[in-house]
C-alpha cells in the first residue's frame, strides 16, 4: 500500500499541475497549448488517482483474503471469492478497461513526437521518422480498445458456473458458460482449456513476463435451448495445480470460449481453479464417462482430407507416418518475417556501431531463429513402425539418419504441447523409453485430435506388429 501511494503521488501532483497550467494558458487565449496541457494532466492525474484507488481496494481485498486463508489453509480454491462461489465472471470488462488505460497513456506519451516532427525535419533530423512508429502503435492500441468496447457492449458480461469446485486433476472440469446477450440458441462454440506457466523475470525497467503452455485441449460444442454452453474437459493425471503463491512463477488454468458471429466475434476468458483433490462417487462416474466419450471420439475420428501428414503401408512391411516439409506455411511465414526483422535489427546495430556485446548476444539468438525457420520450411520426419521396432528419421534438406527403438524399450507414445504461434498451439508426438529418454516422433501438428489419433495408430500398429 505504501508503495502504491508513493507511486501514485507524482502522477496525481503532476497531473493537477498540468491541468492548472492548461487552464492558465486557456485564460490567456492560448487554446492549443491549454487544451494539450489539460488533456495531458487529465491522463496523468487519472492514472495516479486510479492507482491510489486500486491500492485502497486491494488492501481491503488482501485483508479479507488473509482471513479466508487462515480459515481454509488446505483449500486454496476457497481463497478467491469467485472460485469459492463457483461462479467466475469473464475478464473481458477488465481487458477493455486495461486496453483503454494502456492506449490513452501510450498515446499521451507518444503523440508529442508528431507535433515536434516538422521542426525536427527542418533541423535535418531525419531519424525522427523512426520515432513515428510509436504514435502508429498508439493508433493500433486505440483500435484494439475500441474493438474490446464493441465486444463488451454487444455481448455484455459472461460467466462460467462450475459443476463442482474445483476442477480435478485426474478428473474433469465441468459446468456451463452463461454467454451473455447477442447469441442465438444452438450457437456453435469453440472451447479451449489451457494450463499456463506464467514466468516473470528481471527487475525494474527490465522486468518482463512470458507464458509457456504446459497442456491444452479444445472441443466444439453447441449451446443448449437455454443458451448455456456445456463445459466438460478431462484433465490428465500428471497436470500441475493452480498455483499463484509465487507471482513470478505461477501456474494458471484458463478456459476460453469463442464463437463466430457477424461483426465482432464472441470471446470470453475465465481463470478457473484446478487442483488435486479426492473425488466424490459422482465425480468419478463423470470422469469415467468423459474417458469413454473421448475414446469414442478418437475411434470415430476421420482425418481431414487436406491433412499434409501421410499414413500408409511401408514398401517392405510395417506402417510409415510421413511429416513433409513446409506443412504449416502460415506459422513458417510468421517465423520468417520475425527472423528477418530480428536480423535487420542486428544489421542496424552494426551500422550504428553499437557496443559489440549487443550484436553478439542478438546474433546468437538469431542463429536459433534461423535454424527454426529453416526447420519449419525444410524439415521433415518419417516414422516407421515395423515388427518389434520403431524407426524415427528427422531430416533437414533431406539429410538425416534414423534412430531405432525396440518395441520392448517403449513405455508409452503420447502427445504434448509443442510450439505456439499467437493463440495457435501445435502438438508433438513423443515416444517414452524405459531408460527415461524421450524422442519426438513427429511435431507441429495443428489439430490435437489428429495428433492423438496418430499416437493411437502408432501404438496400435506397434502392438499388432
Amino acid at each position: 500500500m505504501v508503495f502504491l501511494v508513493l507511486f501514485s503521488l507524482p502522477f496525481c501532483g503532476f497531473g493537477l499541475f498540468a491541468i492548472a497550467m492548461g487552464i492558465r494558458e486557456l485564460s490567456k487565449g492560448n487554446t492549443g497549448a491549454g487544451i494539450g496541457l489539460t488533456l495531458f494532466g487529465v491522463v496523468f492525474g487519472g492514472v495516479g488517482f486510479g492507482v491510489l484507488y486500486a491500492g485502497i481496494r486491494g488492501r481491503k481485498a488482501v485483508a479479507k483474503s488473509d482471513e479466508v486463508r487462515a480459515q481454509n489453509p488446505d483449500a486454496p480454491w476457497l481463497w478467491r471469492e469467485d472460485w469459492a462461489s463457483g461462479r467466475i465472471k469473464c475478464s473481458s470488462k477488465g481487458a477493455m478497461t486495461g486496453a483503454w488505460v494502456f492506449a490513452v497513456l501510450w498515446n499521451a506519451i507518444s503523440w508529442p513526437v508528431v507535433f515536434a516532427f516538422p521542426k525536427e525535419l527542418d533541423k535535418g533530423n531525419h531519424a525522427i521518422w523512426i520515432a513515428l512508429i510509436f504514435p502508429a502503435i498508439g493508433i493500433g492500441l486505440l483500435a484494439w480498445a475500441v474493438r474490446a468496447t464493441i465486444r463488451w457492449r454487444k455481448f455484455g458480461e459472461s460467466a462460467f458456473v462450475l459443476g463442482a469446485v474445483p476442477g480435478v486433476i485426474g478428473g474433469t472440469l465441468s459446468g456451463a458458460i452463461h454467454p451473455g446477450t447477442g447469441l442465438r440458441l444452438m450457437q456453435e462454440f469453440r472451447l479451449r482449456l489451457t494450463c499456463v506457466n506464467r514466468v516473470t523475470t528481471g527487475s525494474g525497467k527490465n522486468r518482463s513476463t512470458s507464458e509457456h503452455v504446459l497442456w491444452q485441449d479444445e472441443k466444439q460444442v453447441n449451446s443448449d435451448f437455454n443458451g448455456l454452453v456445456p463445459v466438460s474437459f478431462l484433465i490428465p493425471d500428471d497436470s500441475r495445480e493452480s498455483d499463484n503463491s509465487d507471482s513470478d512463477n505461477a501456474i494458471l488454468w484458463r478456459l476460453e470460449s469463442m464463437a463466430n458471429v457477424p461483426g465482432v466475434d464472441y470471446l470470453s476468458s475465465f481463470e478457473v481453479p484446478v487442483f488435486r483433490v479426492a473425488q466424490t462417487a459422482e465425480q468419478l462416474a463423470h470422469a469415467e464417462s468423459a474417458r469413454r466419450e473421448k475414446a469414442r471420439s478418437l475411434g470415430a475420428y476421420q482425418r481431414p482430407a487436406g491433412s499434409p501428414i501421410v499414413v500408409r503401408s511401408a514398401l517392405h512391411g510395417g506402417t510409415e507416418f510421413l511429416y513433409p516439409p513446409g506443412r504449416n506455411p502460415g506459422a513458417a511465414l510468421v517465423l520468417t518475417l520475425f527472423t528477418l526483422l530480428w536480423t535487420g535489427s542486428i544489421v542496424f546495430m552494426v551500422w550504428k556501431k553499437a557496443p559489440w556485446f549487443f550484436p553478439v548476444v542478438f546474433g546468437l539468438f538469431d542463429l536459433l531463429l534461423i535454424y527454426g525457420m529453416l526447420h519449419t520450411w525444410f524439415g521433415s520426419t518419417r516414422v516407421l513402425v515395423r515388427t518389434g521396432r520403431v524407426e524415427v528419421t528427422n531430416r533437414l534438406f533431406g539429410i538425416g539418419s534414423p534412430k531405432t527403438m525396440a518395441a520392448t524399450d517403449i513405455v508409452e507414445i503420447s502427445t504434448r504441447v509443442g510450439m505456439t504461434a499467437g493463440n495457435r498451439t501445435y502438438h508433438d508426438i513423443q515416444i517414452h523409453c524405459r531408460n527415461g529418454k524421450k524422442l519426438v516422433a513427429g511435431g507441429a501438428i495443428r489439430d490435437k485430435l489428429e495428433a492423438e489419433w496418430l499416437a493411437s495408430e502408432m501404438k496400435k500398429q506397434l502392438s499388432n506388429a
